[in-house]
């Protein structure tokens, strides 16, 4: 079900005041359970998991009002937080995501007609790409072809670059790599 058509035109979500949540056809009527400010944002944010590299700032959005306007309790794998991590009641922000931030992260929210709640779930992006087998050195005699295999386990996609240490007036790179699978080769002629 969609949300009513309410007038968000003061609504700014890094704003400290509470007021500007509070949609102005809510104020003196009768009650509302609380919703969702942008349930659209909220249903994307929640399917799949939030994965961010070691470092970066992730920010997890729980827009909602109601009337009386409700109360926001944030919870990171069940356990309660502590404040000091929002830059509002409504944000809450992971400044340099590390190892320890990973989980899951629930925002609920509620007042005196009902409560709704979403969990968002933060994960860290591998640091870098690691070889899944030991590159083997390889000789062959003048003339011969030699071709090397490198896999590498990442879960973004890694950049691989091939170097050999050659005299610069010889060199000539008419050499390709070649990408199927997982699996990056290299000939070498």
């Amino acid at each position: 079900k969609d949300d009513p058509p309410y007038d968000y035109s003061d609504f700014h979500d890094d704003d400290q005041d509470d007021e500007h949540y509070r949609p102005k056809e809510l104020i003196g009527s009768t009650g509302r359970a609380p919703f969702w400010v942008k349930s659209d944002q909220i249903r994307d944010l929640t399917k799949q998991p939030i994965l961010k590299t070691r470092g970066s700032i992730v920010r997890l959005k729980c827009l909602a009002t109601g009337y009386p306007f409700p109360d926001i309790i944030w919870s990171k794998n069940d356990e309660l937080m502590d404040t000091d991590r929002m830059s509002n009641k409504w944000i809450l922000t992971l400044p340099h995501l590390k190892a320890s931030d990973v989980g899951k992260y629930t925002c609920r929210v509620l007042n005196m007609f009902g409560s709704l709640n979403a969990t968002f779930t933060v994960g860290m992006l591998d640091d870098k790409p690691e070889f899944e087998k030991t590159l083997l050195n390889t000789s062959i005699s003048e003339g011969q072809t030699a071709t090397f295999q490198c896999k590498v386990r990442s879960t973004i996609a890694p950049t691989i670059k091939w170097i050999k240490k050659i005299e610069a007036e010889h060199f000539v790179d008419d050499n390709k790599t070649f990408a199927y699978d997982d699996w990056f080769r290299r000939k070498l002629n």
